[in-house]
């Protein structure tokens, strides 16, 4: 039972994070649930409005192509603080550095990401009207 559950996981994981937003001419079903669920949680439960969301309510291929991009951002933000940050951090202390500063830091930087990245998915022409989705053989939405 536990293995089962383990390779679910793994499954998923893997569809949503290396697989593409197309597989065999259909959706990636595991981003486009994560989207629209995020989108849900962006606008109802936040209350953000949808041109300031990094979340939109569609079409279905913009949603897969937005949360594909935000799982790889949050992903590799968590990978680096748990490889990288947290043990310079950690060593930093012991060392007799100043490890509360490196922390400010790095949260400074990851700060700067996410916002470089809310405003690259905001300012997005994948979100304009009319625009054509390439996978899709010039289905315009």
């Amino acid at each position: 039972m536990p293995q089962q559950l383990a390779r679910k996981i793994t499954k998923t994981f893997s569809l949503a994070l290396f697989q593409a937003d197309v597989i065999h001419n259909q959706l990636n079903p595991v981003r486009l649930a994560v989207g629209i669920e995020c989108y849900r949680v962006q606008s109802q439960i936040l209350r953000i409005p949808d041109r300031y969301g990094i979340f939109s309510a569609g079409p279905a291929q913009l949603q897969v192509y937005q949360a594909g991009r935000c799982m790889v951002l949050f992903f590799s933000l968590a990978y680096l603080n748990a490889v990288a940050w947290t043990p310079a951090i950690v060593l930093l202390a012991f060392l007799g550095g100043d490890a509360r500063r490196a922390a400010l830091a790095v949260g400074a930087m990851e700060g700067l990401v996410v916002a470089a990245f809310w405003i690259a998915m905001c300012s997005d022409r994948r979100r304009r009207v009319g625009f054509v989705w390439g996978d899709w053989n010039g289905k315009r939405d």
